[in-house]
C-alpha cells in the first residue's frame, strides 16, 4: 500500500459538505490566481460563510478587476460570477466572499497555509435597497438573507431556501418572518423547498393556487390526501360513482412541486376527467384549511359538501409532534363537517396496535409501550372523532397494495422488493396487506354512524390472510444480503418484528360494512397469492446490475 496523500479536502457549512478541490478548480476557469484557500469563517454579525481566499499578482489582479470588478481585499461574490458557478456547483458551494491577497500566509513550521492568519471579513453590504421596493418578493429575499446571515444579493430567487444552504433551524427563522410578512400560517416544507420567487406567488395568492370562483357551489365531497396512494384511488372511485354534476373537492397543499401539477398528474394516472374534481389549495393544520372566510363560509352554508374523507396524510416527526399536528388537523376537519353538515370517513391504521398478538378489537384503544408517533396520532384522532358528535366512521388499514402498481413508499413493499430482487428471503417474513381498491370502496360506502360515544363504527379492514414467504436466512444476515434504504434497514435492525407483523384482528364490523358495498367475499380484500405473483414478475424480471 502506497500512501499518496489526501485525495480531497472537505469543509462543512450548515451541514453541507464542500469539496474544496472542486470549488478551486471551478473558480480557476473563471478567476486569475496563483494560490487559493477556501475556508469557512465568521463574517461580522451574520455568522458563518464560505470565503475564497486567493493570491494574485499585479497582472492577475488587473484581469480580475476588468472581468469581475474585484478590488484588493474582501469582495462580495459578484452576481455574474455566482450565476456561472451555480451552473456547475451546488448553490451552497458558491462562496459568499472573495478575498484577493498578494500572498497566502504560510505556517512557519509546516509550510502549509496558515488558516489562523487569514484576514477576517467584515460585512459592508447594506440591505435597505432590497427592502424598500415594496414588493413581497423582495421581502422574501430579505427574509431568506436574514435567516442565512448573508447579504440579500447572495440570494437567488430561482432557488429554494434549502438549495441555497438553508437548514431546518434557519427555516424556523424564515417561517416566522414570512408569517409576519404575509399574515398567514406558512408550511415548513413549502418554505424550505419551493423556489423563493414561487414561494412569494403562492403565499400572496398569485401562484395559480386561487380557489375557483365556483368553489363549493356544486354538490360533492371533500377529500384530503388526494395525491397520496390511497387518496388517488379514492378520487378515482368517487369520480366513477358520484352522480352527474357532483365533484370531488381535493384539498392539496404545495410541496416541492406545485399542488395543481401533482393533483392533475394523479388524476391523469387514474383516468379522472378534469370536470370531476376541483382543487382546493390549503393545508390541514391551518385554521379553516388556510381558506379565506368567504370560501369556508360557502362550504358550510349550503355548498352541498355531504362527506369529508381524510385520506393518507402521513407526517414525519416525534410522538408529541405527531399528536399535536394530527390534533390540529382533525379539529379543522371536524369544524368543517359541523359547518357543512357533512359526515366524516377517517382512514386510520393498524399501527394503533402492536405488530404481534391480538385479536385486537374494533373499538377504542389507547397508546401502548413502544407505540410509534404515527400510531399515537391516529389513536388521538380516533378519540377526537368519537367524542365530537359528528356522524363518522373510522377505517383501520394495514399496508395497502395495488396489483397494477407498487406503492414505492410503503415499507412492506420496500422489504418485499429487496427480498425478491436479491433472491434472499428472511425467516418468518409475514405482514397483513389490503387491496387499496377495497379500502376506497368502503370509505365511499354507507358506513357512518350518527356520531357520539359508542355510535361511530370502527372497522378493521384486515383479512385473515397474510403476505408471507418461506424463510431461508436469519433476519440479521438478510439485512447484509439486500439493498435497503438506510432508514428502513435501521428500523428492521432495531425492531426485527417489522418483518413479522402477524397480529390478529377482529373484523366483524368491517365484514358487515363490506357486505353493504360488495357482493364479493370479505377474504377477497387480500389476494396474497395474486399479489406475490405480480411482485415476483415485476422485481425478478428486472435486469441484474453489473
Amino acid at each position: 500500500m502506497h500512501i499518496i496523500g489526501r485525495v480531497a479536502h472537505m469543509l462543512k457549512l450548515r451541514g453541507f459538505s464542500i469539496q474544496t478541490r472542486e470549488l478551486t478548480e471551478s473558480l480557476r476557469e473563471r478567476l486569475d490566481f496563483a494560490q487559493a484557500v477556501p475556508w469557512v469563517g465568521e463574517v461580522g454579525g451574520r455568522g458563518q460563510a464560505l470565503i475564497f481566499y486567493f493570491a494574485a499578482d499585479a497582472a492577475q489582479a488587473a484581469a480580475n478587476a476588468d472581468r469581475w470588478g474585484l478590488a484588493p481585499g474582501a469582495n462580495p461574490m459578484p452576481a455574474a460570477l455566482a450565476s456561472e458557478l451555480r451552473a456547475v456547483l451546488p448553490a451552497y458551494c458558491v462562496p459568499a466572499y472573495l478575498v484577493q491577497m498578494d500572498a497566502i500566509p504560510l505556517h512557519p513550521v509546516s509550510g502549509k497555509a496558515d488558516l489562523r492568519s487569514l484576514p477576517s471579513v467584515m460585512e459592508t453590504v447594506t440591505e435597505t435597497a432590497d427592502e424598500t421596493s415594496g414588493t413581497t418578493e423582495d421581502a422574501v429575499i430579505a427574509a431568506a438573507a436574514r435567516a442565512m446571515g448573508c447579504a440579500p444579493g447572495r440570494i437567488d430567487a430561482d432557488l429554494s431556501f434549502h438549495d441555497q444552504g438553508g437548514d431546518s433551524l434557519m427555516c424556523v427563522a424564515l417561517i416566522l418572518d414570512l408569517e409576519r410578512i404575509y399574515d398567514r400560517p406558512v408550511d415548513f416544507e413549502l418554505a424550505m423547498n419551493v423556489p423563493l420567487h414561487r414561494l412569494d406567488a403562492l403565499l400572496s395568492g398569485q401562484g395559480g393556487a386561487a380557489i375557483p370562483t365556483g368553489a363549493f357551489e356544486r354538490p360533492g365531497l371533500l377529500l384530503t390526501g388526494a395525491t397520496g396512494f390511497l387518496g388517488g384511488h379514492v378520487l378515482a372511485r368517487a369520480a366513477r360513482d358520484l352522480p352527474a354534476g357532483h365533484v370531488v373537492y381535493c384539498l392539496v397543499r404545495d410541496k416541492r412541486r406545485d399542488a395543481r401539477e401533482r393533483l392533475d398528474e394523479v388524476a391523469r394516472r387514474h383516468g379522472v376527467p378534469p370536470e370531476r374534481y376541483v382543487m382546493v389549495p390549503g393545508t390541514l393544520d391551518a385554521p379553516r384549511f388556510g381558506l379565506d372566510g368567504a370560501a369556508h363560509e360557502r362550504a358550510g352554508a349550503g355548498g352541498g359538501v355531504g362527506r369529508a374523507l381524510r385520506g393518507d396524510g402521513q407526517h414525519g416527526g416525534g410522538a408529541q409532534e405527531m399528536r399535536d399536528w394530527s390534533a390540529r388537523g382533525i379539529e379543522v376537519v371536524l369544524e368543517f363537517c359541523r359547518a357543512a353538515g357533512a359526515d366524516l370517513r377517517f382512514s386510520s391504521s393498524s399501527a394503533v396496535f402492536p405488530d404481534r398478538g391480538g385479536p385486537w378489537g374494533e373499538g377504542p384503544t389507547v397508546p401502548w409501550a413502544g407505540c410509534t408517533g404515527y400510531g399515537a396520532a391516529k389513536i388521538a384522532a380516533e378519540a377526537a372523532i368519537t367524542a365530537s358528535g359528528v356522524p363518522a366512521a373510522i377505517l383501520r388499514l394495514p399496508s395497502l397494495y395495488d396489483l397494477e402498481a407498487p406503492n414505492p413508499r410503503d415499507i412492506c413493499e420496500i422489504i418485499l422488493a429487496a427480498a425478491l430482487r436479491a433472491g434472499a428471503i428472511p425467516e418468518g417474513l409475514c405482514f397483513p396487506m389490503t387491496d387499496v381498491t377495497a379500502a376506497a370502496a368502503l370509505l365511499l360506502g354507507p358506513i357512518t354512524g350518527p356520531g357520539g360515544a359508542g355510535s361511530v363504527p370502527v372497522c378493521n379492514l384486515i383479512a385473515e390472510a397474510r403476505v408471507t414467504l418461506d424463510g431461508s436466512m436469519p433476519a440479521r444476515g438478510w439485512l447484509d444480503a439486500v439493498d435497503l434504504p438506510p432508514g428502513i434497514a435501521r428500523v428492521i435492525a432495531q425492531a426485527p418484528d417489522t418483518l413479522r407483523v402477524d397480529a390478529r384482528f377482529d373484523n366483524a364490523v368491517a365484514r358487515a360494512a363490506w357486505a353493504r358495498v360488495s357482493d364479493a367475499p370479505f377474504e377477497t380484500i387480500c389476494d396474497a397469492p395474486a399479489f406475490l405473483a405480480r411482485r415476483r414478475a415485476t422485481y425478478q424480471s428486472e435486469p441484474a446490475l453489473t
